[in-house]
């Protein structure tokens, strides 16, 4: 261990307080008329206190001797600035002075240890300290002086001058320590032992080398007590130069201030170091790197026992290092502690973190200096109330505009401070308290704002007090006129600095610009509040004391009390993005940004809208590029052109292998080859022979294939018999052209590496290889891609996974679509408040840094926006869609079955379209503005859609007469099958997309036997599902055509039709798992959102709407009814359901919208009941419950739900028990009733179960198909058992009268259950019943009504009597049993609504 090493890991209480009075040096070099003098009195003062008086005359005398002109003065130093560091001017003249200087003090090291005089001085330095002294100062003058002569160089520098004052200041320190050294081994061991080494003399002259350098001389000029100690106190000097490090310099020698740097501006950067002295000093001194080594090396082989790590360098760390304590052990460590390797280790540490600190104080000051020469300092006016933090300050400042600490990527040089960049308002900073230079830039920025400082009195002024700050052409030649605007705009921001930190001395620099600026800036009184307050936050932190500052930099707990509203904002989004809309948060962000800057973004440029249209286009996309999506090839490839602005070749996938259909003209001759080549069919052949061919590709890579060369010759020499092949393969490059085109369109894939690969793999074709053999799952074997050497393995499927390579290129490309979006904005006016670029994607999470894809290079953008960054990176929530258990795949079915069952069928499909009808014309801008006329604008909904809808077929020839209206419609429906509006799933599994493929050769290949037998059935089906996608896309259809008649894009329309009812494609995270418990979970879930978002948005509109389509024909329904009677005794629920008309014997229906019919339909309708016609009043309550029900979903799954209901027999729809308390007395079996289906007796009857809970069970899980199903079955099995039913029974849109349920039945048995409760509670509170008479009354009408119920039982008993005689009967019999009901709820309920039979 040498010297310089104990020297440079100098860590005892002497360096107690250093840094402090590093800052005090520091402050001094900025302050101009700074005297010399005082380091040098700092210097003695630090090393040689309690010294005798020989020492104190021996500071004076050295003091004599600068003020006799033995050493100058140094010329007057400039201020600091906030951009950079004044450019020193050296001559040629100083540089050869300076060199002269270096040669004299080479000769001065050998005449200081080769002279007898100098090496007495040093040992008589034991005894008397100032003779050393005595004996060198001299023979150093003496030589320097001479050297000169020798060199006829003119006077010399200031420079050269500089560096003798820490070569003296060490003289000294060394000199007078060697006279007191017992006393300073006392208090500081370390520094004595250094202190007291001999020869002296030389390690002033290795010093006075080292000081040549200009950094180390710099640090010397600010440090001239740590200087002395670290760099003269040395006997290393004497055998070596190389122990002389250079590192210590390298890690000591501040970074000069860097210039702040605005887009607006071309600053000149600062000079920096000659590389080639550099290289010469460290020639000379020996390389940094093998000293580090070499003593890494020695550590390591002496103290391996130690628990300490030398992974990294130890020089370079900033903290202490954690080591294991232990005792001395050598003689040599007991005799000096302070040497062992933890120590040193840790002293080292401490070193270097007072270099690190001084250096970030250098780079990044709090404040810089005045404009004119004067020190800019805190004022003390108008100062914040309380003590301020940093984050305050940055608060304020980035409520003005984006401005983000790090990350300086588009700065000149490394010393850049910061930037402002005018097109997207965006603020650069380096370090996290450089209040200057924010203010600096937020001068920039507030000039870019409001334009002030115009006048030519006040750009003289701005330009004034620029140049008094930068003298040297740092934003180029001053005097040049094309940058007199540039030093204007600087003006302005050092006027900005002083405005904020001391505001009189602003407006002492600058009156005028500051009168201008005042005046400009009341016109924005949020930028004024902001000024004011970043003013008196920056005075108040400079006037605070120093621990108030240290706690400053901490974030505290309890400023997240301060953040509840945001904290309660963020929940409530997150709320929305789990129940509503998955990307709430990205809409959330836009929409901020949207508010905050004053802007509109265009539907098509939404990153949000963008987001949830690549979701839903993405499956078209798909099924266009794969099989035309149902537009034929032609038509769909034009969708995509348009769409992705890329020329496409005419070909889709299902198109590749049609040249080998083996039902063709050619197929006699195809199904020979076939036969002689003993392929299975035309796919495998066709598969094999391409990849052969790109195997032949590979081949010459040198990487391995799975067939040989000589069997992929084979191959191809035998496929290419046949034409069709290789037509087949060259509709296959043309569709694989078509995707890579895509992706470079979507610029996920650079255009020249498209081109290159098409190039040198012309006969690509995926061969993904298959783990089978192996026993490795599919998502491993991912993972095991074909890598440089290649593989044998088996291949995938080729054709198949050449799809699903598709499919994940359109995902990305719709994806990357959202961050180019966002990238635009970013790029736009104001747009940093959103997103800001950045170099390099380090650090994404902690940077909150994105990705996007430009012209197929990775671009990469820092989220600014609160809440972007998680939407843009965030997962479809907690909870996945796993595959469980057994429970989880029975919930799931259950849900599935319902939701397919009750909506697959005619009949729900027609009811479905009805209510869509009004809720496009009602919710949807494009719908309200149909026509004002009440009923006429739905009717125009539904025929412009079902025009739409015809377009392309016979039947629109003939509504739609004019061809061109009929093309232009062709058009509207091919893009609105392309863009995500039927939301569509097209790619199915791999087995499909393989059976699809193999139909195309052979389209035979599924008949068999069963196929043939459920052919009928399978066309029904697909009939039936077909009709149900017509209605539903309909309304849509109307929509999508009037935002394309208004000039919307294909997107906007797209998105518009979406929404135009329920938007399916729309979800939350969670619901979107819940869902496949839960069906219509989801639709109920946006069906009330939208309700709400419309109502919000455009409560008048929506209003008048209502009002005009819904209430209207209301009220004209309900005059017309009021006084039938078969309106009155209908049941409440089926009233609230729909509207009715009575046209001859039948009365029809209209279902009612879930919402809008509730509101502005069954509610005014109860309303006129109850004061109109004496109608209860807890009708009202009724509705308004069934209204919030129908807005509130169900959450429980349907097989839960069923099951609940079936254990504590009640009905959670009907709200009333399944099972009445009548037949709840019977066996279960025997549990039925006459509208109990046959289906569900028999079940009973074999299981003892009770029917009527089991065809609740089925209507529960299977819908209207099930209800449907038992209707049919029920007609086939009757068998004269049960009474035959009128057609009006069979349909929904018709009522059937007098079928047992009745408005008079529920009154009734709704009135005894209250009177039953009223008795009892009298009887149990000990009082007499005040209902006796009623429920007396009531009870002999029931038993008289059971004796009904009784006949009608025995009625269906009855096996001799037909179904039509039966159902005469039972209209009699219910007829009856109704007339008990009216008659005992006007007696005893006083009930008047419904009349009682005359």
């Amino acid at each position: 261990m040498s010297i310089i090493d104990d020297l440079n890991k100098l860590g005892d209480e002497s360096y107690g307080d250093l840094q402090a009075k590093g800052q005090e040096q520091l402050q001094k070099v900025q302050h101009q008329g700074y005297n010399p003098f005082d380091d040098f009195g700092e210097a003695v003062t630090e090393w040689i206190a309690d010294i005798n008086k020989s020492g104190q005359k021996l500071a004076v005398a050295a003091g004599e001797a600068y003020k006799a002109g033995a050493i100058d003065a140094f010329d007057d130093v400039d201020d600091v600035d906030d951009i950079s560091l004044p450019t020193t001017e050296i001559t040629p003249a100083q540089e050869k002075a300076a060199q002269a200087l270096q040669d004299a003090v080479d000769d001065a090291r050998y005449t200081a240890t080769k002279d007898p005089l100098t090496l007495i001085g040093d040992v008589a330095g034991a005894a008397s300290p100032w003779i050393p002294l005595a004996v060198q100062v001299p023979i150093m003058v003496h030589e320097m002086q001479k050297a000169q002569e020798i060199e006829n160089a003119p006077e010399m520098s200031d420079q050269a001058k500089a560096s003798l004052l820490p070569m003296l200041a060490g003289t000294v320190a060394a000199s007078v320590t060697h006279g007191v050294g017992g006393l300073l081994s006392k208090a500081a061991p370390k520094v004595s032992k250094v202190m007291t080494t001999p020869f002296v003399g030389s390690g002033i002259a290795a010093g006075t080398v080292l000081a040549m350098d200009e950094n180390v001389r710099k640090y010397a000029e600010e440090h001239p007590a740590r200087f002395a100690v670290s760099q003269f106190l040395t006997d290393a000097a004497i055998g070596t130069k190389k122990l002389v490090k250079a590192d210590w310099s390298a890690k000591t020698t501040p970074i000069t201030d860097a210039e702040i740097m605005s887009e607006k501006t071309n600053p000149a950067t600062e000079p920096v170091a000659d590389k080639t002295k550099v290289e010469e000093t460290n020639k000379k001194l020996g390389s940094p790197t093998k000293e580090k080594n070499k003593r890494k090396r020695k550590h390591r082989k002496q103290h391996r026992e130690n628990v300490w790590d030398v992974d990294t360098d130890y020089e370079e760390m900033v903290t202490p290092a954690q080591v294991t304590k232990r005792e001395p052990k050598t003689t040599a460590e007991k005799a000096y502690p302070e040497q062992m390797p933890e120590q040193q280790m840790q002293q080292d540490a401490i070193a270097n973190q007072l270099a690190t600190d001084h250096i970030e104080a250098r780079q990044t000051p709090e404040i810089m200096q005045g404009a004119f020469g004067d020190k800019l300092e805190y004022s003390k006016d108008n100062l914040y109330p309380t003590p301020v933090s940093a984050e305050d300050i940055w608060e304020t400042a980035k409520a003005m505009f984006p401005i983000r600490p790090g990350r300086l990527d588009l700065a000149a040089s490394d010393r850049t401070l910061g930037y402002f960049m005018p097109q997207g308002k965006g603020i650069r900073i380096r370090g996290f308290r450089a209040w200057s230079v924010i203010c600096h830039e937020i001068g920039h920025g507030l000039s870019d704002k409001f334009g002030w400082g115009k006048d030519t009195a006040v750009q003289k002024e701005l330009y004034d007090g620029a140049t008094s700050i930068w003298q040297h052409g740092e934003y180029g030649n001053r005097y040049a006129p094309e940058n007199y605007a540039t030093y204007v705009e600087e003006g302005r921001a050092a006027f900005m600095n002083e405005y904020c930190v001391n505001p009189e001395m602003a407006k002492k620099h600058f009156p005028l610009a500051y009168a201008e600026f005042e005046k400009a800036i009341t016109s924005d009184r949020f930028y004024q509040a902001q000024m004011n307050l970043l003013g008196q936050q920056v005075r108040r932190w400079g006037s605070q004391s120093d621990f108030s500052k240290a706690a400053g930099m901490f974030h505290w707990a309890d400023k997240e009390l301060g953040k509840r509203i945001d904290k309660l904002i963020g929940t409530w989004t997150a709320t929305k993005k789990h129940f509503a809309w998955e990307y709430a948060d990205l809409d959330e962000s836009i929409r901020a940004y949207e508010d905050n800057q004053g802007v509109k973004i265009a539907m098509e440029n939404d990153p949000a809208v963008l987001a949830q249209y690549a979701k839903q286009a993405g499956n078209d996309t798909v099924g266009c590029l794969l099989n035309g999506n149902n537009l034929g090839t032609r038509a769909a490839i034009k969708m995509m052109q348009t769409k992705f602005n890329v020329a496409l070749n005419n070909v889709v996938a299902t198109d590749i292998l049609k040249p080998l259909d083996a039902q063709g003209k050619r197929g006699a001759e195809l199904q020979k080859w076939l036969k002689e080549t003993e392929y299975r069919d035309f796919y495998d052949a066709w598969n094999t022979y391409q990849v052969a061919k790109h195997e032949l590709e590979v081949m010459t890579t040198g990487r391995k294939t799975t067939h040989t060369y000589a069997e992929c010759k084979k191959i191809i020499a035998k496929a290419e018999e046949l034409p069709e092949m290789k037509l087949a393969s060259d509709l296959w490059k043309q569709w694989n052209e078509n995707v890579l085109r895509i992706a470079v369109a979507g610029q996920i894939l650079p255009r020249e590496v498209a081109n290159k690969f098409l190039k040198e793999y012309p006969e690509y074709i995926p061969m993904t290889r298959s783990f089978e053999i192996e026993g490795t799952s599919d998502f491993l074997a991912s993972h095991k891609a074909m890598t440089v050497e290649g593989s044998e393995r088996i291949i995938k499927d080729p054709l198949v996974q050449a799809v699903k390579n598709m499919q994940s290129i359109v995902t990305k490309v719709e994806r990357n679509r959202v961050g180019l979006a966002l990238a635009n904005l970013a790029k736009g006016e104001k747009g940093h408040f959103l997103m800001m670029p950045v170099k390099d994607g380090k650090y994404k999470h902690v940077s909150q840094i994105i990705t996007v894809y430009e012209e197929g290079h990775p671009k990469y953008y820092q989220c600014m926006m609160k809440g972007l960054y998680e939407a843009m990176t965030s997962e479809d929530g907690n909870m996945s869609a796993s595959k469980l258990d057994i429970i989880e795949k029975i919930s799931h079915g259950a849900a599935t079955a319902l939701r397919i069952g009750s909506t697959s069928t005619p009949m729900f499909a027609t009811a479905n379209l009805c209510k869509d009808i009004l809720e496009a014309t009602i919710m949807n801008a494009d719908g309200r503005s149909a026509s004002h006329i009440p009923l006429v604008a739905p009717m125009k909904i539904f025929w412009q859609g079902l025009q739409m809808l015809n377009s392309d077929n016979a039947f629109g020839k003939l509504i739609i007469r004019n061809n061109r209206e009929r093309a232009l419609l062709r058009q509207y429906k091919r893009e609105f099958r392309s863009n995500g509006v039927t939301m569509s799933t097209r790619l199915g599994s791999i087995a499909e997309i393989n059976k699809d493929f193999r139909k195309t050769v052979d389209p035979n290949i599924s008949d068999s036997v069963l196929d043939k037998i459920l052919y009928p059935i399978k066309v029904l089906w697909n009939w039936n599902i077909a009709y149900g996608e017509a209605m539903e896309q309909l309304p849509r259809m109307a929509l999508y055509r009037r935002a394309k008649g208004r000039g919307a894009s294909m997107i906007e329309a797209a998105m518009v039709a979406s929404d135009s009812t329920l938007n399916f494609a729309k979800s939350g995270t969670t619901v979107k798992i819940l869902n496949r418990h839960t069906p219509f979970l989801n639709a109920t879930f946006q069906g009330t959102l939208k309700t709400a978002r419309e109502l919000s948005k455009n409560p008048l509109s929506v209003g008048l709407a209502m009002a005009e389509h819904v209430l209207f024909p209301t009220l004209l329904l309900w005059y017309w009814n009021k006084d039938e009677d078969w309106y009155k005794d209908m049941p409440m629920e089926m009233k609230n359901k729909a509207w009715y008309i009575k046209i001859g014997d039948t009365i029809y229906d209209y279902p009612k919208p879930a919402f809008i019919g509730q509101l502005a339909g069954s509610i005014p309708e109860r309303l006129l009941d109850v004061m109109a016609e004496g109608e209860d009043k807890q009708v009202i309550a009724d509705v308004v419950y069934k209204l919030i029900k129908d807005l509130a979903p169900s959450g429980a799954p349907p097989i839960i739900e069923k099951f609940y209901e079936w254990q504590t027999n009640h009905s959670m729809y009907r709200n009333r028990p399944l099972v009445d308390q009548r037949l709840e007395k019977l066996s279960p079996k025997n549990q039925y009733n006459q509208y109990t289906s046959m289906v569900a007796r028999g079940i009973g009857q074999a299981t003892n179960l009770s029917p009527i809970k089991i065809d609740n069970t089925i209507y529960g899980l299977t819908g209207s198909m099930g209800y449907t199903f038992m209707n049919v079955v029920d007609m086939v099995a009757r068998d004269n058992i049960t009474p035959s039913k009128k057609w009006t029974e069979y349909t929904r849109f018709t009522y059937t009268e007098g079928t047992g349920t009745s408005r008079s039945k529920d009154v009734f048995f709704g009135g005894l259950d209250k009177l039953e409760t009223q008795y009892a509670d009298a009887s149990f509170e000990g009082r007499k019943p005040k209902v006796d008479k009623e429920l007396k009354g009531m009870r002999k009408a029931r038993a008289d009504a059971m004796k009904v119920s009784k006949a009608i039982r025995e009625l269906y008993a009855d096996k001799t009597m037909d179904a039509d005689t039966k159902r005469a009967k039972l209209d009699e019999l219910n007829k009856k049993q109704n007339s008990i009901f009216r008659t005992a709820n006007k007696k005893y309920l006083n009930y008047k609504y419904i009349q009682s039979p005359e």
